[in-house]
């Protein structure tokens, strides 16, 4: 994985069959990054460190790191961990949030 100052080069996880995609993400908590170019490259998307998009979408990527940092005060979740060790329930949650 390439690192920069600002941005990492992140390969999204795609579902199969799909060409792997890899964007420029910006640091948003330890394990989760902000991006563009998802399923829509208007949009700024969340990801964890392995590429699991989440469901959150805002039009500028300050919105889109207020959005992350309220909801992981309301459910903290250790985004460095492994896409498959998250709580599914605490996951949810916080997607909701």
């Amino acid at each position: 994985m390439k690192v920069s100052r600002k941005t990492i080069d992140l390969p999204l996880a795609m579902r199969a069959g799909e060409a792997e995609r890899i964007v420029q993400a910006y640091h948003v908590l330890p394990g989760l990054y902000a991006h563009r170019g998802g399923f829509n490259d208007r949009v700024w998307m969340l990801s964890n460190h392995s590429g699991h998009s989440l469901s959150c979408s805002s039009d500028t990527l300050k919105e889109c790191r207020r959005i992350a940092l309220i909801a992981q005060d309301l459910h903290p979740i250790d985004w460095t961990q492994e896409a498959d060790s998250i709580d599914a329930a605490i996951g949810g949650l916080w997607v909701k949030a």
